[in-house]
């Protein structure tokens, strides 16, 4: 094919955590209003095998500073199936503590 070429991994890796660091943050700028009636919560861990602790501290900061409510954690642990499943009981948790007033606000839950 004329005018391509083929990508090294690093550059692709290169490339993919750019945009994990800089888009959530432009994403909480140009939709503060949407997301201020959001439920949000986020962790990572602080060894991410793929750099998304530096994104996720990125957008922790964007959200504080934009007013949006939000919860954040930082773990020790990288980026693994073992650090998913030994975090998603609180984001289970979080997310359930929040669905009855998401279906409030939303005209989900009906009367019977």
């Amino acid at each position: 094919m004329l005018g391509t070429r083929s990508l090294r991994s690093s550059e692709i890796r290169s490339t993919w955590l750019t945009g994990a660091r800089t888009i959530p943050s432009l994403l909480a700028r140009k939709n503060k209003a949407a997301l201020k009636a959001t439920a949000i919560y986020f962790n990572c861990g602080q060894a991410d095998d793929y750099g998304f602790e530096k994104g996720a501290a990125a957008l922790d900061k964007q959200l504080t500073s934009e007013g949006i409510v939000h919860e954040y954690r930082p773990y020790p642990g990288g980026h693994s199936m073992n650090y998913f499943l030994s975090h998603l009981g609180e984001v289970i948790e979080f997310h359930s503590r929040r669905l009855p007033l998401l279906a409030k606000r939303t005209h989900f839950v009906r009367s019977i």
